[in-house]
């Protein structure tokens, strides 16, 4: 594990995008969110058919969660502050001490499967268009399937209420001017004469926000001639895609179309592990394969709430960087001057590399 090579400034590095040393509320509400989401997945790991987690080792990891939580909660009353990537470690490590190693995998399986459904019919109609009309299709899609997301409660109660629904999701999402709206120059970047040669994307959620928004771009871009690196989980973290889960649907998709199967077939895209196994990404702690195929990367693409917001939303790159994501949390729209459900679409240029 190392350093992200693209780091702008790798010593100075803190993968937080907020300080909650003086925010006793904003500690509370998150560990209220952790408690709940937590809860979920093991509501989740009991109901698996799968493979059946003995009954006393979900209720000794519901006991541990509990204990953790009351122990961060007495923390917090005496003024220490804590950060939302630490919570989601110790927490998962409970998930880990129990062998509870994908309460959702079932989830997951199941939305991957009706995605696919939709890609061949999503493809085919992109495949009709192109320039910026393209481009905006392609980053709706991205926000659409983002909102499949079981790591926060408002996307957890919509999803227990009424499932995932990508085109409904569409037609649902805030006009522009978004919360951080830069796809002005995202636009004008992904039109330019080239696109970059190398891009690298660390990927969210399985379902529709992995098949019908990431891998629709994914695919205009390797068309376009870039060699696309998707960068995943090792092991199972809530909903999200894992290495492994990326590879076996990608399989699946290039028997639906054509076009990714030859991609696919000539080395286009490839998929790396990212040492991680959290909503959010150190990029103090990256595998070295990651790192390996990040060099000459062109563009890097940063997707979802823990990614891109909670984490790093601060960092900048040796690379043009797009941050991109629906904010998904009460509490993290407030810090950033928004409501709940707003996008994001930050586009940052290159940084320069510091001068040793």
């Amino acid at each position: 594990m190392a350093r992200f090579c693209l780091l702008a400034n790798s010593e100075e590095y803190q993968p937080d995008s907020f300080d909650m040393a003086e925010d006793t509320a904003g500690r509370e509400h998150c560990l209220t969110v952790t408690d709940t989401v937590y809860a979920a997945s093991l509501r989740a790991a009991q109901q698996r058919k799968q493979k059946n987690y003995p009954d006393q080792a979900i209720a000794a990891a519901r006991n541990a969660y509990a204990e953790l939580t009351r122990e961060y909660r007495r923390r917090s009353a005496a003024g220490h502050s804590f950060t939302i990537m630490e919570l989601d470690r110790v927490y998962r490590d409970v998930l880990d001490e129990y062998g509870i190693d994908d309460p959702y995998l079932e989830i997951k399986q199941q939305e991957n499967e009706r995605a696919v459904k939709l890609f061949a019919g999503l493809v085919a109609e992109h495949d009709l268009l192109s320039g910026e009309p393209l481009i905006r299709k392609l980053t709706a899609g991205i926000f659409a399937g983002n909102l499949f997301d079981l790591g926060t409660v408002a996307t957890l109660n919509h999803y227990q209420a009424k499932g995932a629904g990508f085109h409904r999701q569409i037609e649902t999402l805030p006009e522009r001017p978004w919360l951080i709206d830069d796809y002005d120059c995202w636009i004008e970047f992904l039109t330019q004469d080239a696109v970059p040669r190398r891009v690298m994307y660390f990927v969210d959620n399985a379902g529709a926000d992995f098949v019908l928004g990431c891998v629709p771009l994914v695919r205009y871009l390797a068309d376009c001639g870039a060699k696309v690196v998707l960068a995943a989980n090792d092991q199972a973290c809530f909903n999200d895609m894992t290495a492994q889960e990326c590879r076996d649907v990608l399989a699946m998709l290039a028997r639906e179309d054509e076009s990714l199967d030859k991609l696919l077939d000539r080395g286009s895209i490839e998929v790396v592990v990212t040492g991680g196994n959290y909503p959010q990404i150190d990029f103090a702690n990256l595998s070295d394969q990651c790192n390996e195929a990040a060099e000459d990367c062109g563009l890097l693409i940063l997707e979802g709430m823990g990614r891109s917001l909670e984490s790093n939303l601060h960092t900048r790159f040796l690379c043009p960087t797009l941050k991109i994501a629906v904010v998904k949390d009460k509490w993290l729209a407030g810090r950033l001057g928004g409501r709940l459900f707003d996008l994001v679409c930050r586009f940052e240029l290159a940084e320069m590399s510091p001068i040793n």
